[in-house]
């Protein structure tokens, strides 16, 4: 007799691990259990926060002058080997800044190249190239300068982040619960 109870509970604790539901009714057990699994989303986390380039991320602009030809295609102006082009600090960049010496009756483009550094190395250069940061500007016959906004551009700051992880796999195991187990009188 101790040898039968000895095997159904023996049975009972293997079955109690199984994810599949008992069919049937085990003889002297009544109570029952339901359950429902609750999902918890999982969450992003930043390692880094970015902000967008500003204004104060100029170490300084640089301004480019440029002709353009009746097809309007942009040519440098040259004073001997060098462009004609004006370096402005960050400090300086709300205050006009005026090219002289220029031709009346042409048309003149003004680019603009910000960098957050001291250098004009490319990775240094935070403003767009194209028609964002310039100015096409008709200079006339007028003694009098023409005062006109050159507009900077600058790109967006792209998000760049590399990581490597790996998968660890832990054996699930079988728990029970202890039960005493009365015997019908």
């Amino acid at each position: 007799m101790k040898f039968k109870w000895a095997v159904m509970s023996a049975a009972a604790m293997l079955l109690a691990g199984c994810a599949v539901p008992l069919a049937g009714n085990l003889a002297g057990r009544d109570a029952s259990l339901s359950v429902v699994s609750a999902v918890q989303d999982g969450g992003l986390r930043t390692q880094s926060t970015l902000t967008a380039y500003t204004k104060a991320s100029i170490a300084r602009v640089t301004l480019k002058l440029y002709t353009l030809d009746a097809s309007g295609t942009p040519s440098p102006v040259m004073d001997g080997a060098s462009q004609v082009q004006a370096d402005v600090s960050s400090t300086a960049i709300d205050k006009p800044v005026t090219f002289k010496s220029l031709h009346r009756k042409t048309t003149y483009r003004i680019k603009a190249f910000a960098y957050k550094g001291t250098s004009e190395a490319t990775d240094d250069l935070i403003s767009t190239t194209d028609a964002n940061s310039y100015r096409t500007i008709r200079v006339d016959r007028s003694l009098t300068p023409t005062i006109t906004s050159v507009p900077v551009k600058l790109i967006d700051r792209l998000f760049k982040a590399e990581g490597t992880s790996s998968l660890e796999v832990t054996d699930g195991t079988i728990t029970h619960e202890t039960e005493s187990i009365v015997p019908g009188t």
